[in-house]
C-alpha cells in the first residue's frame, strides 16, 4: 500500500498517491482525515482527487466535524454519520418519478418480460406519473391509489386489472424499501382492493369450440395443443406450462399436474386427442412439454388466442367480463360439459382440482334433473366432430382422493 503523506498546511489531512493513475500531470491522491473522539484517534477516508475530492473540501469536512464534536448539538460528528445524514435527506425528498425511472427501473423493472415492462410503463406514464410522479415517496398515500382506481373505472377497466395495478404500485414501494431508499408505510397497506366475481358463466358449445380449435390451430400448431390439453383435461394454463417428460405415464393415460394453483399434486386423464399429441413428441425427463422459441418455460398465453377469439367474433358485444371467451373458458367449459352429460359435482371438484366443492357448486345448474351415469362423457359432446373422450371408468378410477388441488 502507498505510503500516507501528511499534508504540508493542514494538520489532520492525509493523501496516498496512486503508484500507476495520474490526474492531470500528478499521480492521482486519494485523501483522508484524522481526528480525535471520544479519546480515540479516528482516520476516515473522503475519495479521489480525480473524483473531485480536494486538500480545500478535506479541510472544510474536517473542520466540520471537529466542531460538531465539540458543540455535541446532535450534529455528525463522523463522516459515516454525516454520509449516513445525507443519503436520508436524498431519500427523503426521492419523488416516485426519480425512484421508478432509476433505481427501480435499473435493478427491478428490467428483470421482467418485455410485455409486462411495456404495461408498467404505461401505467407510470397513464397514471403514476401524471397523479404522484412529483410527490417525494413518503409522501405518496392510499388517497393516490384511490385516485388510480376512479381513473380506471371511468376507462371501463375490469376490477381484476385494477387490483393487479394497485398491487404493482405496492410492489415497487416494496422495492425502494429493499433497496434502502424508502422506510415509510407503503400506501397499499391502507388500501382497499376492489371485490372480484371470477366465478365465469361462459362456456362453448361444441360447435364454437370446434371453430375456436380450428382457428387457433391455423395460427400455432403448438397453441392449439396447449388448448386441447385445456379443454380434454380441464388444466389452467400454468399447469399445462409446468408438465415436464416424467410427469406422462402412457400406460395410464395420465398426466400428474404438480404444485398446481392450491398446492397439492394431482393426475389429469388424457383423451385420445392428447395421447396423439403426446405420442408424437420426443419427452424427455426434465424438459418442459411446451417450450418457448427459446427453449425455455413458457410463461403465458400467445396473444394469438385472443386474436381467435376476436376473428370469430365470440365476444362481439359482450361487456361482461365474466362472459368473454378467454383461454381460461376452456378449463370452464370442460368442467361445463362435464356437468351437462351427468358426471357428480364431486368427481368434476376432483378432476378440476377444486380444494372446496363450493368452487365446484356454481355448475351445479348445468346438471340434469336425473343424472345418469357418466358414461363416455364427453364423446356425446361429438356432434361437432370434437375429438374428446373420457370414459367414466377413468373418471371414478383415476381420481387420486388423498390428491386433491385447488
Amino acid at each position: 500500500m502507498p505510503k500516507r503523506i501528511r499534508t504540508k498546511k493542514h494538520a489532520g489531512v492525509f493523501y496516498r498517491e496512486h503508484e500507476t493513475r495520474k490526474n492531470g500531470v500528478s499521480k492521482d491522491k486519494y485523501f483522508t482525515i484524522r481526528y480525535q473522539k471520544d479519546g480515540k484517534g479516528v482516520e476516515e477516508g473522503l475519495g479521489w482527487a480525480s473524483e473531485g475530492m480536494t486538500e480545500l473540501k478535506a479541510v472544510e469536512i474536517l473542520c466540520e466535524i471537529k466542531a460538531n464534536i465539540k458543540l455535541a448539538n446532535g450534529d455528525p460528528t463522523s463522516l459515516r454519520e454525516k454520509r449516513a445524514l445525507e443519503t436520508k435527506k436524498r431519500n427523503e425528498s426521492m419523488t416516485f418519478r426519480e425512484w421508478f425511472l432509476g433505481g427501480y427501473t435499473d435493478n427491478y423493472l428490467y428483470e421482467k418480460e418485455e410485455k409486462k415492462k411495456n404495461q408498467e410503463n404505461h401505467d407510470f406514464d397513464t397514471y403514476y406519473d401524471k397523479l404522484f410522479g412529483k410527490k417525494p415517496l413518503k409522501d405518496v398515500i392510499s388517497g393516490d391509489l384511490q385516485k388510480v382506481k376512479v381513473i380506471m373505472q371511468k376507462n371501463g377497466l375490469a376490477n381484476a386489472t385494477i387490483n393487479k395495478t394497485i398491487v404493482t404500485i405496492s410492489y415497487i414501494f416494496n422495492c425502494a424499501k429493499k433497496a434502502g431508499v424508502f422506510d415509510g408505510m407503503n400506501p397499499y397497506d391502507d388500501f382497499k382492493l376492489l371485490a372480484l366475481n371470477n366465478n365465469r358463466v361462459r362456456f362453448l358449445t361444441p360447435l364454437e369450440a370446434k371453430k375456436l380449435l380450428g382457428e387457433v390451430r391455423r395460427r400455432s400448431e403448438q397453441l392449439y395443443e396447449i388448448s386441447v390439453f385445456s379443454l380434454h383435461m380441464g388444466l389452467r394454463a400454468g399447469e399445462i406450462f409446468n408438465i415436464v417428460g416424467e410427469d406422462v405415464n402412457m400406460a395410464t393415460k395420465q398426466i400428474t399436474i404438480r404444485d398446481p394453483k392450491n398446492g397439492s399434486d394431482r393426475f389429469a386423464n388424457m383423451t385420445d386427442e392428447v395421447c396423439r399429441i403426446l405420442n408424437a413428441k420426443s419427452l424427455q425427463n426434465g424438459e418442459y412439454v411446451f417450450k418457448s422459441t427459446k427453449g425455455t418455460k413458457i410463461e403465458e398465453v400467445s396473444d394469438s388466442f385472443a386474436r381467435a377469439v376476436d376473428y370469430l367474433g365470440l365476444n362481439n358485444g359482450i361487456k361482461d367480463d365474466k362472459n368473454r371467451v378467454v383461454f381460461h373458458t376452456l378449463r370452464h367449459t370442460y368442467a361445463s360439459w362435464l356437468v351437462q352429460e351427468g358426471v357428480t359435482l364431486y368427481i368434476v371438484q376432483r378432476l378440476m382440482g377444486h380444494k372446496s366443492i363450493r368452487m365446484t357448486e356454481r355448475y351445479a345448474h348445468l346438471a340434469p334433473e336425473n343424472l345418469s351415469s357418466a358414461a363416455i362423457v364427453l364423446n356425446k359432446m361429438s356432434d361437432a366432430d370434437i375429438s374428446i373422450s373420457v370414459m367414466s371408468k377413468n373418471l371414478g378410477d383415476n381420481v387420486n382422493t388423498n390428491n386433491m388441488a385447488a
